[in-house]
């Protein structure tokens, strides 16, 4: 793993304790697997990932979990954004 995926991990260990959500976007889909695969597994209920689950059901979710006091963080790539107003 390198440092700027370790970088990453760790900052990723520190969204799950967040009374909000984030967006971490990614440069390559190789650096977001390997970000996910290396994340400590309280992070599994928190993380939603682009590409595992459908694209457009992915705000909602996200939504709902934030708006009931849950933490949220979504891992995507650039092309997330696209056509979204966030």
């Amino acid at each position: 793993m390198n440092t700027s995926t370790k970088m990453l991990t760790a900052l990723l260990i520190c969204l799950r304790d967040m009374p909000h959500g984030a967006l971490v976007l990614f440069t390559s889909r190789v650096q977001m697997q390997t970000a996910v695969h290396a994340l400590d597994a309280q992070l599994f209920d928190v993380v939603l990932v682009q590409r595992q689950l459908v694209r457009a059901k992915l705000p909602g979710i996200h939504l709902v979990r934030v708006e009931t006091g849950r933490p949220s963080v979504i891992l995507g790539l650039p092309s997330f954004c696209e056509d979204m107003n966030l």
